[in-house]
């Protein structure tokens, strides 16, 4: 298992080496994750009004039912359209060579469990989660990681993300898109 662990190491050195990147490319980067941000931004206020005009629907709907289902119907939208350019806006500050790119920076599972355990979390019979799986270019960065009960993560694989990502409570989405603006301001 250790020899394993320094292997994905070296694996990862190698892979910082192949992955050198031009002022140009990490220019044309920030210029995408701000156009990116921009429209985060947007979703987030067309998100918010949504939800203003949702609540006094809701407050008034003994007498306005059809514009409860109006607003009900726009913040439904609003929210499926918010958690697209969230998860857009995640997956670009989840790439771990656009955040290379962008930033210059990452943590191992190794060293993250590492950390953990130094906090007293038991991490026994638990897997460290990528919430967007390496396979899908997500990084080695603690808010990519998820501690998941070891039988659930691998029945989920790859093929689960979508569905992880399309039905986490909007809080924790807008949790994530400020965390992923945030990176990407590095």
């Amino acid at each position: 298992m250790e020899q394993s662990l320094a292997d994905s190491e070296q694996t990862l050195e190698q892979a910082d080496e192949t992955y050198r990147l031009t002022e140009q490319d990490m220019a044309f980067m920030r210029t995408m994750a701000m156009d990116v941000l921009e429209r985060g931004n947007r979703a987030a206020r067309d998100l918010e009004a949504a939800a203003r005009a949702y609540e006094q629907a809701a407050a008034l709907y003994g007498t306005a039912s059809v514009e409860f289902g109006n607003a009900a119907g726009s913040y439904k939208m609003a929210a499926d359209k918010y958690r697209e350019v969230t998860i857009t806006l995640v997956a670009a500050a989840a790439s771990d060579l656009f955040l290379r790119g962008v930033c210059g920076r990452s943590v191992s599972t190794r060293k993250y469990r590492e950390t953990l355990r130094a906090r007293g979390v038991n991490l026994e019979g638990k897997d460290i989660d990528h919430i967007i799986p390496r396979s899908r270019g997500g990084p080695d960065m603690p808010w990519n990681y998820n501690p998941l009960d070891a039988s659930i993560n691998r029945s989920l694989q790859a093929n689960g993300m979508w569905w992880k990502l399309m039905n986490y409570p909007l809080e924790t989405m807008n949790a994530w898109a400020k965390y992923a603006s945030y990176l990407l301001m590095c």
